[in-house]
């Protein structure tokens, strides 16, 4: 990710565009400060070159992407644990059910009709 931080991001990007997913994250152990240097100045070119953001390319794409900084816990491995650590809460894994990959990430307040 320090040598080239570029292709991380676009296998995130790649990744995002064949789950139509408008956000991703990236998860980083709090002591990778130069990683974290790296990724987000690299992050930061993709959007000045318009290749993250809104209406990527002028296609109707749109995704934005996170580093998310997070205490060095061996429990962040695990999803629900992760999800929580993301959320600012306690890196403590989840009751299951339900799945995480069952339920919507950000569920919607109200129904479109």
């Amino acid at each position: 990710m320090e040598q080239d931080p570029h292709q991380v991001l676009e296998g995130a990007m790649i990744a995002a565009y064949a789950t139509r997913a408008s956000t991703a994250y990236i998860y980083l152990r709090y002591e990778y400060g130069r990683c974290f240097r790296v990724l987000q100045k690299a992050i930061d070119e993709l959007y000045e070159a318009n290749l993250l953001g809104k209406n990527i390319l002028g296609k109707g794409f749109d995704l934005d992407i996170y580093i998310h900084r997070g205490a060095a816990a061996y429990i962040c491995g695990e999803e629900t644990g992760l999800i929580e650590s993301i959320e600012g809460k306690r890196a403590w894994p989840r009751v299951k059910p339900p799945f995480p990959s069952r339920r919507r990430r950000f569920p919607q307040t109200h129904r479109r009709q």
